[in-house]
């Protein structure tokens, strides 16, 4: 132990916490009995997989992209050569001073001398990263760049693609009379007069019937005023055997099964039947004349289905010699020709196998107006069975039609026929100019254009035809109120307004089916008819006409010169003087040699 001086033993200065001994805990009663050990369950650790490979390029990844970021940062701020030390970044480290203490700077610091001045200098822009392109055989480097000296040719937009022919279809202007809507309207509220309020002793009101026939009158003068071609007199109405075929061949088209099944008459163009005065129909027994069944009406349902129809054709129809005796190619056409394609397909064979120039000038007409591709070429194969001088004057006339496509059509069946004798004609019609320019009229004297124009078949009835007041009309077709559906009997008697179709004072170029906005409750496909009219020429059309070269080229005489090529074999440009050349030499005949 430590002592002091005085010898006594010094005391201990380090002190220490001692904490105080717990005393034992007295034995208890519970001590003396054997308690087996308590297992307590761990939790479940669930231990995810750890895939290596992924850590390792997950930390690769964010390495290589640290890296960069520091290089880039070091980039963009360590100085260049002659450029002054950027704001807030510290000198390099030879040049910071040993002392870091500030010196003592005097009281009046002696100025600074002037820096020189150094111009900054410009930081090139960062490369960017090169782009990887695969090697190509040296052909193909080759022909894929363009060699030195050499201009890249521009990049010029693709242009728009070709309207279709149902596009231009609906391009065509629309006529829309006013008369004709309140023509429509008068017939409908006459036809639904009660019979009571007729003059007695008279079926028909005399008063009425002539206000409608001057609405008529209105809406011709209306339609003639626009340039519609109106025909009146004889020249619209059809003789006495030509409407009865014409009514007859609308209800056989539409001759039902019910109906062939009760007669026993496959047919009606050579059914027996009687009608009275109310146009009531008696379908008579060939054999004793005893009546099988009556109908209000001519009976016409829908058409006949595809099948039913070939079998007339093919079967009813020669068996009957009905196409020796009548002419069924008006009703054909009028029918089926805005039919869906396979009756029109249908159509151009039963018109192959009607011989004389009625069928071929149909043929023709669908050789040149019908919108399928296909069915104009089997009716320009069907003319091509037939005598040139059916068809010769109504394909030329097709090359000058006012409507571009219809010439193309025309040049097609021309090349189909192949007749070299037609050169001379084909020659003749280079020179007549652009049917669409103005041209003057001899009666008055003013410039007028041809323009095609569409009228709507439903909405237009009265315009086309007049109003029929007799029951015993040959073909009456049913007068359509807008805003009603349509009827599912078209051409069903007795009540309701109706025309007469054997009288027509518009007759169209052709017709097809359109699709119209709309519609409802009509259908949305609705027939129109395309026809031809003449109008006086707008300032435009007149400048137009009046600024165009005298040897500009037209759609018509590029169809021309088509044909020419394709006929003879020859590329003679699109000179008039050599056309008529070369048609001089065809037609004069060789002189025989003196041996």
């Amino acid at each position: 132990m430590a002592k002091n001086d005085a010898g006594a033993p010094r005391p201990n200065t380090s002190y220490r916490v001692q904490r105080p001994i717990k005393p034992p805990r007295p034995p208890l009663l519970s001590d003396a009995v054997e308690h087996p050990p308590v297992e307590v369950p761990n939790p479940p650790i669930h231990h995810l997989p750890i895939y290596w490979p992924v850590v390792a390029g997950t930390i690769l990844v964010c390495g290589l992209a640290l890296g960069a970021l520091i290089i880039w940062l070091r980039h963009w701020t360590s100085p260049l050569p002659g450029e002054p030390q950027m704001r807030g970044t510290p000198p390099p480290l030879a040049a910071r001073p040993s002392n870091p203490l500030p010196a003592v700077q005097p009281d009046n610091p002696p100025p600074a001398p002037a820096e020189p001045h150094t111009p900054p200098v410009q930081r090139p822009p960062i490369a960017p990263p090169p782009v990887i392109v695969p090697s190509l055989p040296a052909t193909t480097l080759s022909a894929s760049l363009p060699s030195a000296g050499r201009a890249i040719p521009a990049q010029h937009p693709a242009p728009p693609p070709e309207p279709t022919l149902s596009e231009q279809l609906h391009r065509i202007p629309e006529i829309d009379l006013p008369g004709v809507a309140d023509l429509r309207s008068a017939l409908i509220t006459h036809a639904s007069t009660p019979k009571e309020k007729l003059i007695p002793g008279s079926k028909r009101d005399p008063i009425q019937e002539a206000h409608l026939a001057r609405l008529l009158t209105q809406v011709l003068h209306q339609a003639t005023e626009a340039g519609l071609p109106v025909q009146t007199g004889a020249s619209s109405l059809l003789t006495p055997r030509a409407a009865e075929t014409l009514g007859r061949g609308t209800a056989d088209l539409h001759w039902s099964a019910r109906w062939a099944m009760i007669s026993g008459q496959g047919s009606f163009m050579t059914a027996l039947f009687k009608r009275d005065a109310t146009g009531q129909i008696s379908l008579l027994d060939r054999k004793t004349g005893r009546t099988l069944m009556t109908a209000p009406g001519l009976p016409r349902s829908e058409l006949r289905p595809l099948t039913d129809l070939r079998t007339l054709f093919e079967v009813t129809w020669p068996g009957e010699k009905v196409t020796q005796s009548v002419n069924v190619v008006p009703v054909l056409t009028q029918v089926l020709q805005v039919e869906d394609t396979d009756y029109r397909r249908l159509l151009v064979e039963e018109l192959g196998r009607i011989p004389g120039p009625e069928s071929s000038k149909a043929l023709v007409a669908r050789a040149l107006y019908d919108p399928d591709a296909a069915i104009r070429k089997a009716a320009a194969a069907e003319l091509k069975k037939r005598p040139l001088r059916e068809c010769e004057s109504g394909l030329l006339e097709g090359l000058r039609y006012v409507w571009p496509p219809v010439a193309d059509h025309a040049a097609e069946a021309l090349i189909e026929l192949h007749e070299l004798t037609t050169v001379p004609k084909l020659v003749a019609l280079l020179d007549l100019g652009d049917p669409r320019f103005p041209f003057r009229s001899k009666p008055t004297g003013k410039l007028q254009v041809q323009e095609l124009v569409r009228i709507n078949h439903l909405r237009n009835c009265c315009l086309c035809h007049p109003p029929s007041f007799s029951h015993t009309d040959w073909v009456p077709g049913r007068v359509m109120e807008p805003g009603v559906p349509l009827p599912r009997e078209y051409y069903s008697r007795p009540t309701g307004a109706f025309v007469r179709a054997d009288i027509t004072y518009l007759r169209p170029d052709f017709s097809t089916m359109m699709t119209v906005e709309k519609a409802k409750p009509w259908p949305e496909q609705q027939r129109y008819d395309f026809l031809v009219r003449i109008r006086l020429a707008t300032e435009a059309e007149i400048a137009r006409g009046q600024k165009a070269p005298s040897t500009a080229s037209y759609p018509q005489r590029e169809a021309i010169l088509r044909v020419l090529r394709e006929l003879t074999g020859k590329e003679l440009g699109s000179s008039t003087a050599a056309w008529k050349s070369y048609a001089e030499d065809l037609q004069t005949p060789e002189k025989p040699r003196n041996d």
